[in-house]
């Protein structure tokens, strides 16, 4: 369930930082524009899913009830809930000191 987990977390991480603006708090405002980004987040659950569910004793993995997949999902997507508040509480300028000069352009 961690690995599951931990992965659902990096593909929900993957919407989230579609927005990195200051105050850009809907993540879903233009998500469906990129068919290859919509395509690499299907295809990366499906593999996960599959890895899980058949890759067995080959990745360490033993395949998950529906009930533990959908506990895996809503950690996952804690991720969303933690991305707005970090946006809401933390100003992006704490930040501007990391950026790269290819970014302030």
């Amino acid at each position: 369930m961690l690995f599951q987990a931990f992965v659902y977390m990096q593909l929900f991480n993957l919407v989230n930082a579609k927005k990195l603006g200051e105050r850009e708090y809907n993540i879903c405002n233009g998500l469906f524009n990129n068919i290859f980004f919509i395509a690499i987040l299907v295809m990366s659950f499906l593999i996960q899913m599959a890895m899980v569910e058949y890759g067995g004793r080959s990745i360490r993995a033993v395949p998950l009830t529906t009930y533990e997949n959908m506990v895996c999902l809503i950690i996952g997507a804690f991720t969303l809930v933690w991305g707005l508040v970090i946006k809401l509480l933390v100003p992006a300028s704490w930040f501007n000191r990391f950026a790269s000069s290819a970014m302030q352009e």
